[in-house]
This record gives structure tokens, sequence and C-alpha cells, in this order.
């Protein structure tokens, strides 16, 4: 079963770059495609990516590859597998425009606000 997970609030033509994505993403993967996450604009980033594409068991070199060829302008996807729960929870959350800061930011502002 494909999960699909898009902000509506998303401008249209995101969402349907991103359905389209994700339609092409579940022909070439099959029952191995087990969610697509878009962040809710194309401008938005978490891990340098846009789109979470997560897929049923190991990711090898050669899933990378085929995703490539299928992405199209504008979308930078993170393939990742389905046993990785901390990354599709952070693209849930980013979906409500709550982006999660890289480690290193994050620990630059909790010493920021302990030493203010």
């Amino acid at each position: 079963m494909l999960a699909l997970a898009v902000n509506y609030k998303a401008p249209r033509p995101w969402r349907e770059k991103v359905a389209s994505f994700a339609s092409a993403l579940e022909r070439a993967f099959g029952p191995r495609l087990e969610a697509v996450v878009a962040l809710p604009d194309p401008e938005d980033r978490l891990y340098d990516s846009n789109v979470l594409v997560v897929l049923a068991g190991p990711v090898t070199l050669e899933d990378h590859s085929r995703v490539a060829s299928l992405t199209p302008e504008g979308v930078s996807p993170l393939v990742t597998s389905g046993d990785d729960m901390a990354t599709l929870e952070a693209f849930l959350l980013a979906g409500g425009r709550e982006l999660v800061r890289p480690r290193e930011e994050r620990g630059r502002a909790r010493a920021e606000a302990d030493a203010g």
C-alpha cells in the first residue's frame, strides 16, 4: 500500500508535480514503494530534499539511480528505507512547515539560549 502525503495548502503545480512523480515511482518500484512525502513548498528543504521516497528493503545504488532518472525538475528527493522512521517522522512534521534544523544549528541555538 502506497502512502502519499501532500499538504493541500501547497501550491497546485507543486502538488501535481509530486503526484506525477509518485505515479512514476509506483510504476518503477511497484510494491517496494511504501511512501512519498512532499514538503509543503518546493523551496522548502529538509536534509537538502523536498520529497522523501520510502522503499521497502535495503536501498541500493541502483534504486538511487532509478529515482534520479524519474525525478522532474524542481524535485529534490531523499531515498530511504521503510526502517528509517526518524527521517519519515521528520518529513511528516515538516509537512506542518516546522522544518527540523541540522543538528549543528540546533546545538548552536541551544548554546546561545543557555548563554543569553
